[in-house]
């Protein structure tokens, strides 16, 4: 039974289901609300992204046909499903990219967690991350919001449907 934003175990039930299989049923839901607001279809999320001081300045990130650059810019992208496009560049040399319906994801996934929603990337060469004179990595950093009682970016990944469904 749905009680507020979670789930509890009906007591007239004959069978009970797990407290992790709650849990998980609850993640779902929130997820839903986030990718079908109001119900409505085809999938669908906005996110904003807001550039952060970093030890690489000058950083411009295009998602689709919209580009956010600036120190401090910050801009809202909505998630589709289409396929897109994603461009990291820095005076027009590409630092990173990916293209299709799940870009987005890849490129948030290549990031490493500051703290929940600040995000850095960090340019490698040859699998190794490059260092600045200071003794930094060379990285460039971005805070990622998403609305609503889910962040698709971080609950969907390695979510899945618990090995026990019902308790004892």
């Amino acid at each position: 039974m749905k009680v507020g934003s979670g789930y509890v175990a009906n007591p007239t039930a004959t069978s009970k289901p797990s407290p992790e299989f709650l849990r998980f049923l609850g993640k779902m839901s929130a997820l839903g609300e986030v990718m079908y607001p109001n119900g409505s279809a085809p999938p669908h999320f906005s996110y904003s992204l807001k550039q952060l001081p970093s030890n690489l300045e000058g950083v411009d990130v295009t998602i689709g046909s919209e580009k956010l650059t600036g120190a401090g810019a910050q801009k809202t992208f909505v998630w589709t499903g289409a396929a897109e496009n994603i461009d990291v560049s820095k005076n027009g040399d590409t630092l990173d990219s990916a293209n299709g319906p799940w870009a987005v994801f890849h490129f948030v996934a290549r990031a490493n967690h500051v703290t929940y929603n600040n995000l850095e990337w960090v340019i490698q060469n040859n699998g190794k991350p490059v260092i600045l004179p200071t003794g930094k990595v060379k990285s460039y950093d971005y805070q990622l919001q998403v609305t609503g009682p889910a962040n698709p970016f971080f609950d969907m990944p390695g979510l899945k449907c618990v090995g026990q469904v019902a308790g004892k």
